[in-house]
């Protein structure tokens, strides 16, 4: 396959998450200089530590990073398959 063949796909790094408040910024910012247009889905389990709102307050929420808040933890497992429903619901 030629690389051109890939331009129409998009790929989405699914990332669960829980209390990960301080690494969230330096990952997420190390995700996107390694890989610009890749599309970012953080999966976090409602946790205290506030990760939700850090990935909201990133510069590039909307544009290419996306939160799945889930309001209880069931699992890593089950957060992938979660992940993996919206990635596949979003095209």
């Amino acid at each position: 396959m030629r690389v051109t063949e890939f331009e129409s796909w998009r790929t989405v790094v699914l990332m669960p998450t829980f209390n990960e408040r301080d690494p969230i910024s330096v990952t997420l910012d190390a995700v996107f200089s390694h890989a610009p247009f890749v599309h970012v889905l953080v999966i976090d389990d409602s946790s205290s530590a506030g990760t939700g709102k850090i990935v909201q307050s990133h510069p590039r929420f909307g544009a290419g990073l996306q939160l799945l808040l889930r309001t209880q933890r069931t699992g890593l497992a089950d957060a992938y398959r979660a992940a993996m429903a919206w990635a596949h619901a979003a095209g």
